[in-house]
């Protein structure tokens, strides 16, 4: 890009605004305003932004007073082209995102640098700005532990780690991790954990045992936990000479500090666990227990949440003599737990190895039955041992994303159709090295089903048992007792639709965005959901674009093959609006014939949900009631639920974060429906936006486009804002009703009803006839029969915004989808000089029942001047023009040209106003027939 030497100016200035301070991990906005002599030619401005910060976009719209930029990442300097500014005093925004969050803490500044070319006298303007990053910690120790099944609870491990309150919640990064553990006095440390992290055991000044670790390396919000669930552990035994059976340990505490970036160490949520009462330990047995979804042997899972698990732990304790064990071998077979298999989707496989089983590393095998195979099936562990976990994803051919999550590396992939339905763990088989003390402990991940997955039958009101069994061989060849435990879980049925709404990062404000809307259904029996439903609540000011349409971003998904469905084939795409704070927004609803499951078992399917889900493009318009300079961004929501029967009143959850309150009342029947948020900032060239929208006047919801009768009618909305950062004086709009010819593409002529409203005091406006600029024609203070509306205002300040609402006629006899489009022109002087400008169109199309259709080139009708206009009786009442929301301030007796702009509005719906109506849709019709007879033709 080139970049000119010099302003061709005398002198001109510029400035730099930033918020005071900023989220870390933020992006946010700066502000540039450019001011000087009446011509700024050829001016080049440069921003050398801070480190951290990322330019993401500026404002270049044809208000906008930049014509290009340039952005060099390596040295952070955006610059910005203007155009040639004859009206100088200018602004605009450019919005940047955040990077390296990690270097970030309470210390860290953005200092901003802006710069122009040089003027013609040598000068080289320039400013400055600066914001503060703020943010928090919020990092908490968590402690828990695993006793050795059959000891008593003597033996037992601890397990540590530090979360976070994860990702998008402004928390600064750690550089170290401190972990600080006293363990009373008598009790033994086994062992410890290696890396990551070191251990420090040292004499505690108590008589207990202090035990630190720590380690130095980063930690951020990122991720929910610093490393997995068993890789931090202490193995500690409590002897029955210091601890007697019946006895509670003391609970145990675990202090955190973390070290940020600067150095500073701090002191975080510290975690604590409470080992249960100990009693006598086994002598020389197997033993074994099982649980579901954590400690308990009973527990309630929904249909297709993600995820559900259960726990099976088996060891060998022998404190009798130094005999091993040849083999340990760990069962769950389908025989005697056909029904929990078939209610159940297996996801993952958790086979963890106790201390001194790691110490050992000794060989192991999975073996596995499906619904198809079901002799058992080898798993290849060659070159795997007892001393790193065994992490297992089971899935079926094709699916995306699950293997290497969380660290399960593994994948055992099953042909579409089958599914497990057993399994079995053999640990050391042959050369009797199972030492006791030894322990294993397997955790199935599944998804639960509430149809079976074998015939589709509902799971019983009862919970279903799961049995598990753990036997082994001596050495000497004597076999050992066989252990067995049960865990029962009872499956209720639940809704698993979620949605998905991803924002554009930026938009501009008299522009176009694209937002993409997701819906899926995650029923893992494949059900099908009926008149399902998304609704996205566009922000305020954000209007879906009918010209362009909804469109499906791929025509089937892309791991599961479901097809997406299109509009007009089982989808249908509507509009309506709310009012939240106030405030109207639009809402987009996709109304779904039917829903498909994308997540059904016997098929393959995608972990990252967003990834497979119905995408769809949707449209928008960005007028100027999106920006507001005190909201920062704005945010757009989607929500989704099912009105089928018998499925709508029942709950809907898939995991955490997919799911709000219905603070809408979309749903009749739901309290919590699927939800999702994205949020965008909203940027702007500075100036006097001014918006144009559009409705049938029997509506209340305000759009881009719209349908109405002929005859019917429309109301016309306009909005004005000021964002420049002095008042605009002397204002003037100007709109011009649509009309054949002129120049916008419309087919008919649209005349004015009634007075137009504004909701603010002092507007004073005037119609006329045959007004084709603000500045020719003649004007009155009557609407009637009016084609177009002049409003003068004295000023806007600065950030003031100005509303007016024009009631209108379209005639009778318009074609169909005939076409009416329309906008306003704005001028107003700034600083002594004048400034235009422009609104986005709006547009009305007709949806007659039976049209006749006039000629399109034909000019509008116009009466003999010789005659004079037709006057309604003047007993009667004015046309009620439409409400608005006041804005403040009174007029006790309005003039027509002030037309009842502030205060109470005239409302609708009395015996007398329903007269008026009528006599005046009468009179109407009067005057349609006299035109029609003077050209010859009919009604």
């Amino acid at each position: 890009m080139a970049v000119p030497a010099s302003a061709d100016v005398n002198d001109y200035s510029i400035g730099i605004t930033a918020p005071e301070s900023v989220g870390v991990g933020d992006g946010f906005t700066y502000t540039v305003t450019i001011d000087g002599d009446p011509v700024v030619k050829g001016a080049v401005l440069t921003a050398t932004l801070p480190e951290g910060v990322v330019f993401e976009a500026v404002a270049t719209g044809e208000d906008s007073p930049v014509a290009a930029y340039e952005y060099d990442p390596v040295t952070r300097k955006v610059s910005f082209v203007l155009k040639d500014l004859e009206k100088p005093l200018s602004s605009f925004n450019f919005s940047v995102t955040q990077d390296e969050n990690e270097a970030k803490d309470e210390s860290s500044v953005f200092d901003v640098r802006i710069e122009g070319s040089a003027t013609s006298t040598g000068s080289v303007p320039a400013d400055t700005a600066t914001t503060r990053v703020t943010g928090q910690w919020g990092y908490h120790a968590t402690k828990t532990f695993s006793t050795l099944v059959g000891s008593g609870n003597r033996e037992v491990t601890y397990y540590f780690n530090v979360g976070g309150p994860g990702p998008d919640t402004n928390t600064f990064t750690t550089w170290a991790q401190r972990l600080s553990d006293v363990l009373p006095a008598g009790a033994e440390i086994r062992g410890t954990s290696a890396a990551p992290g070191v251990w420090t055991i040292t004499p505690a000044a108590d008589g207990g045992t202090s035990a630190v670790w720590q380690r130095d390396g980063r930690y951020g919000p990122e991720a929910s936990s610093m490393t997995t669930e068993t890789a931090v552990w202490l193995s500690v035994y409590y002897p029955p000479s210091v601890f007697p059976d019946g006895q509670l340990p003391p609970a145990n505490t675990v202090a955190l500090e973390v070290k940020d970036n600067s150095g500073n160490w701090r002191a975080q949520t510290p975690g604590n666990t409470q080992v249960p009462e100990l009693g006598q330990g086994s002598s020389k047995k197997i033993s074994l227990d099982k649980t579901i979804m954590g400690e308990s042997e009973t527990s309630t899972v929904g249909n297709g949440i993600w995820q559900s698990s259960y726990q099976v732990r088996a060891s060998y304790q022998n404190s009798l003599d130094a005999e091993k064990l040849d083999r340990l071998v760990v069962t769950d077979q389908y025989a005697g737990n056909e029904e929990f298999f078939d209610h159940m989707e297996n996801y993952r496989m958790a086979v963890r190895f106790n201390a001194v089983l790691q110490a050992d590393a000794l060989p192991f095998s999975y073996e596995y039955t499906t619904n198809v195979r079901t002799s058992w099936q080898s798993f290849d562990t060659s070159g795997l041992d007892t001393g790193t976990d065994f992490l297992l994803t089971t899935q079926v051919e094709g699916s995306q994303n699950f293997q290497n999550a969380d660290g399960y590396s593994q994948v055992l992939n099953l042909p579409a159709g089958e599914r497990i339905t057993g399994w079995r763990v053999t640990v050391g088989p042959g050369g009797a090295m199972i030492s006791g003390g030894s322990q294993v402990t397997v955790t199935p991940g599944f998804i639960a089903s509430y149809p079976s997955l074998k015939d589709g039958s509902a799971a019983p009101s009862t919970p279903i048992s799961n049995q598990a069994v753990a036997d082994g061989v001596l050495s000497s060849g004597a076999v050992m007792n066989q252990a067995s435990d049960e865990a029962k879980v009872k499956v209720v049925d639940v809704v698993p639709i979620i949605t998905v709404i991803t924002a554009p990062s930026a938009i501009e404000v008299g522009g176009t965005a694209v937002y993409q809307a997701k819906i899926a259904n995650l029923d893992p029996a494949g059900r099908s959901y009926q008149d399902s439903v998304m609704r996205v609540v566009l922000p305020a000011g954000v209007f879906y674009d009918p010209e362009v349409g909804v469109s499906a971003v791929y025509e089937k998904t892309p791991t599961s093959g479901i097809q997406v469905p299109l509009e007009g084939q089982g989808l249908s795409v509507r509009t309506e609006s709310i009012r939240v704070a106030g405030v109207e927004r639009q809402v987009v609803v996709f109304d779904f014939k039917q829903l498909e499951s994308v997540r059904s078992w016997d098929s393959a399917k995608d972990r990252r949900e967003p990834a497979d889900m119905f995408d769809y493009n949707l449209p928008v318009r960005v007028l100027p009631q999106a920006y507001d300079p005190n909201v920062s961004r704005v945010t757009a929501e989607s929500w989704a639920y099912t009105t089928d029967q018998p499925y709508s009143g029942i709950e809907m959850w898939f995991a955490s974060g997919y799911f709000d309150q219905d603070v809408h009342g979309f749903s009749t029947v739901l309290e919590r429906i699927a939800k999702s948020t994205g949020t965008s900032r909203v940027l702007t060239a500075g100036g006097l936006l001014v918006g144009k929208m559009v409705r049938d006047a029997d509506k209340t919801d305000w759009s881009l486009s719209d349908t109405v009768e002929s005859p019917g009618r429309a109301d016309w909305q306009i909005y004005v804002t000021n964002t420049l950062p002095d008042p605009l004086t002397d204002v003037v709009l100007f709109d011009r009703l649509p009309a054949p010819g002129d120049g916008r593409g419309s087919d008919f002529q649209v005349t004015f009803s009634g007075p137009a409203v504004a909701n603010i005091p002092g507007v004073k406006i005037e119609y006329s006839t045959d007004a084709t600029a603000a500045d020719n024609g003649s004007w009155r203070e009557s609407p009637e029969a009016a084609t177009a509306m002049r409003l003068s205002l004295p000023a806007i300040a600065a950030g003031e915004s100005v509303t007016v609402v024009a009631p209108t006629t379209v005639p009778e006899g318009v074609r169909r989808q005939a076409a009416a489009i329309n906008d306003v022109k704005a001028s107003g002087l700034y600083q002594g000089l004048k400034r235009d400008f422009v609104s986005n169109q709006a547009k009305i199309l007709v949806d007659s029942d039976d049209p006749v259709t006039p000629p399109t080139v034909e000019p509008p009708i116009t009466p003999p001047t010789v005659e004079p206009p037709i006057t309604p009786p003047t007993v009667e009442p004015p046309i009620t023009p439409p409400t608005v929301d006041p804005g403040g301030g009174t007029s006790e007796n309005p003039s027509p040209s002030e037309s009842a702009v502030a205060g109470e509005l005239p409302t609708t719906g009395s015996a007398a106003t329903g007269m008026a109506v009528m006599g005046g849709i009468l009179l109407l019709l009067g005057l349609a027939t006299l035109l029609l007879k003077r050209r010859g033709g009919h009604c």
